[in-house]
């Protein structure tokens, strides 16, 4: 996404790094709600509490931060407009201030600092949901109401999905009912049966993983502007990641995925994720849009800097401690 962003010429799909996201957000909500549930622990306080402390202090610094430098740097209209997206993002709205306001791929949309937070709307609101869904399918009917549900989200999300896109491009782009699927097919990774037997062969679990990156590769590199997103196209970048979760840690996803690079790339990527849209913003606001390959370089080094000291700063000392009883800068949940 960042290197979308940065208009890396070949990675013309980038797009794609939020559909990836979403499954991957569905598969670890799935199996964190799941195995509490089995294990007769779950609660939606302590739930809500680990993701309000994992998402919105990050965030607020993110937003006050960006509204500093719109006051610096924008004319009068043009910071109203941040202003408003910044309060659509403290209340989990973004991806409808967006739907209503302007498409993602209009050329005003560049100049919106928060427009990035439109995803973080989607997450939230699906938080709101899917833990209500999930305990409901459960209790009905165990794992097997919650693969029953998964698997009717999944297949009536996509469909219904590809339909209204057809209409309403932006509704089916941002509204969050529309991207259940995806989170959806992220919960089947979690709860599919025969999950240990592929990730005990060696050779099956190493090609499930090596052409689930295939798919998602695929994808960055020839899906552009045009492709139809979301709906049946964006199935390639859904399986490719549905395919590497199955897999599990094979050798292809050691020497690709869990090495130490992209381990630390992993644990700051949420704070990279906040920062990255308004330093690119701004700093086309300042000196143009077109960035030169050095630019580019610069850009993506500024960025790596600020995502790790928010990381460091703000996201890791808000972050429940491994007994869920309080952050890490001591304040008790």
């Amino acid at each position: 996404i960042i290197l979308f962003h940065l208009d890396v010429a070949v990675l013309t799909g980038g797009f794609i790094g939020v559909d990836v996201f979403f499954v991957i957000s569905g598969y670890l909500i799935t199996r964190i709600i799941v195995s509490s549930l089995g294990a007769r622990q779950f609660s939606f306080r302590d739930f809500y509490i680990r993701r309000a402390t994992r998402i919105l202090p990050a965030l607020f610094v993110t937003i006050l931060l960006a509204l500093s430098a719109a006051a610096y740097l924008q004319q009068p209209a043009a910071l109203l407009h941040t202003a408003q997206e910044a309060i659509s993002a403290l209340f989990s709205v973004s991806n409808i201030f967006y739907w209503t306001d302007s498409s993602y791929w209009a050329p005003s949309a560049e100049k919106y600092p928060l427009l990035h937070t439109w995803s973080l709307g989607v997450e939230e609101q699906f938080y709101l949901v899917y833990p209500l869904l999930l305990v409901f399918a459960y209790r009905l009917a165990g794992t097997r109401g919650v693969i029953v549900l998964l698997l009717g989200i999944t297949i009536l999300g996509t469909f219904a999905t590809e339909a209204v896109g057809r209409i309403d491009y932006s509704a089916a782009f941002y509204l969050t009912p529309l991207r259940f699927y995806e989170f959806a097919f992220g919960g089947l990774a979690a709860m599919l049966p025969g999950l240990n037997a592929m990730q005990k062969s060696r050779g099956l679990s190493a090609a499930a993983s090596a052409f689930g990156l295939f798919l998602i590769v695929f994808a960055s590199l020839r899906f552009n502007g045009l492709t139809a997103k979301p709906g049946i196209y964006m199935l390639v970048p859904v399986m490719g990641t549905l395919l590497v979760l199955l897999a599990g840690p094979s050798p292809v996803a050691k020497l690709l995925l869990i090495n130490p690079l992209m381990s630390w790339l992993g644990k700051i990527s949420y704070s990279l994720y906040l920062t990255h849209w308004p330093i690119i913003v701004f700093y086309r606001y300042f000196f143009g849009s077109s960035l030169t390959a050095k630019e580019q370089s610069a850009l993506f080094v500024a960025i790596l800097i600020a995502g790790t000291i928010l990381n460091l700063t703000v996201e890791r000392r808000f972050r429940l401690t491994h007994d869920g009883k309080k952050t890490a800068n001591g304040v008790s949940s």
